[in-house]
């Protein structure tokens, strides 16, 4: 399958790891392109992330069961939840509660 494949697993940590950086870069609160680019960087991989969490549950047939599995568990807390709750923190008082959701990924 795709999702298992050696070369899918190295792209996933190194998309991980940029996921890191851009994290790192916004807590300098960059104004202009450099902070739109981070920006849209982090929503594509979200987005990357998402379906492939997705793609997982559809490999298995989507049995419900496979959702309370550990791995799914994690995934969810890590990229669903976070996903979610975003669109929740957008005015400049729920700065601080938007930065715990997106280091909670």
């Amino acid at each position: 399958m795709f999702l298992n494949n050696p070369v899918t697993e190295v792209a996933s940590a190194l998309l991980v790891l940029g996921t890191c950086l851009v994290f790192a870069l916004q807590t300098l609160n960059l104004q202009g392109w450099p902070g739109t680019v981070l920006l849209g960087y982090e929503r594509f991989v979200s987005a990357l992330f998402v379906s492939e969490y997705f793609l997982r549950w559809y490999a298995v047939g989507f049995n419900p069961r496979f959702l309370l599995t550990r791995a799914m568990l994690v995934d969810f807390c890590a990229i669903i939840l976070p996903v979610g709750l975003a669109g929740w923190f957008h005015t400049n008082e729920d700065e601080f509660a938007g930065l715990f959701v997106r280091a909670l990924r």
